[in-house]
Parts: C-alpha cells; structure tokens; sequence
C-alpha cells in the first residue's frame, strides 16, 4: 500500500515537473519571439524615419541653392549698369523752296565724341514754325544741329546759326552755328537748322 502511494506521488511530482518545464519552455519561446519582433519593429522605424531625414537633407540643400541663387540675382541686379536717360532736340524745318525735300534730314554733331545722330522722319504740326518739325533723342552733351537735302547738294549744312535766331534778315551777318547744350530729360525746343543762305 506504501508502494503505491509513493508512486503516485513520484508520478505527480513527475508530471508537475514536466508542466513546470513545458510552461517554462513556452515563456522562453514567447519572450523570445517578442524581442525579435520588438528588433524588427526598430528596425522597421528606422527605415522610415532615415529618408525623412534624407529628404531634409535634401530640402536643407536646395533651399541653400535657392537662396545662393537669389542672393547671386540680387547682386546682378544691383551690378547693373543704369541706363543712362536721354535728351530731346526738336524744331521746325524750312527749305528755300514752296516745299521741303522729301528726305530732308536732320543731324547733331556732338562736339566730344563726333558722334552725330540723324533723322529724315518729318513730323507734321502746327505747333512747329512752318507746319514740320523734327525730333532727335540723344545722350546729354553739347551739339552743332544741321539740315541738308541728300537728294540736291548734300555737301551744304543748313545750321541752326545766329542768322536763324536773327530772323534770318538780310540785316543780320553773322552765320555762325550755335552750340546747343542739354542734359540727361532735357528738352532743347526750337532749334531750327534753317540757315540756307551762308554763301
């Protein structure tokens, strides 16, 4: 009868063991499996997080290129050279004739550069002495004005003169040219390149 209530309880004391052994096994295998996916987890936020920093990087740097690329604009802008304004000198034209020639044309010698600036554009108004006039755009500086007709003797300058400003009179003698001086969005009016008489 001892026999059998020792086996039991060996048996028991068996069985209790390898329950304590299988529980056991599966706590290890649970804990295991859980730190594994605890790493991948990691890892898997890893991977996510990595290209937003990249693409701050990236961001970082363009902004960077951008404002390089402004800052380089702005200092083209501002190495710009001005343009420069100009000036205006306008008349009325004349000819000793009942007509003007048709490609009667208009020139300022500038006497520092030798530059000279032309038209043959004839502006019609009534505002001008004789019903035409001319208009010249050119830089600031000091200017001999002229006609000529390049269709008839184009070797005679017809100068805006003291005899034009005289009344172009008999009375008046002297045909000297006069210099006309503007500066930069001034307009020099009624500078009429009419003396056709200085023979």
């Amino acid at each position: 009868m001892n026999k059998k209530i020792l086996l039991i309880i060996f048996g028991v004391v068996v069985i209790g063991i390898l329950c304590m052994c299988t529980l056991a096994a599966g706590v290890y295998v649970y804990v295991n499996r859980r730190e594994a996916s605890g790493d991948e987890d990691s890892e898997d936020s890893v991977s996510i997080v990595s290209p937003q920093a990249d693409t701050t990087d990236e961001d970082l740097d363009t902004t960077t290129d951008s404002q390089a690329s402004t800052d380089e604009t702005g200092d083209s802008a501002n190495t710009a050279e001005p343009v420069e304004e100009l000036a205006t000198i306008t008349g009325s034209l004349s000819f000793p004739s009942e007509f003007l020639p048709e490609h009667m044309t208009v020139c300022a010698d500038n006497v520092s550069t030798a530059e000279e600036i032309c038209t043959d554009e004839h502006l019609e108004d009534d505002s001008f002495l004789y019903g035409f006039g001319y208009l010249l755009n050119v830089p600031a500086g000091s200017y001999y004005v002229y006609a000529y007709d390049p269709d008839g003797d184009n070797s005679y300058k017809a100068y805006y003169s003291e005899f034009v400003t005289c009344g172009l009179s008999v009375d008046c003698t002297s045909h000297e040219a006069i210099l006309v001086t503007v500066l930069s969005g001034e307009t020099a009016e009624n500078v009429d390149p009419g003396d056709w008489y200085n023979f």
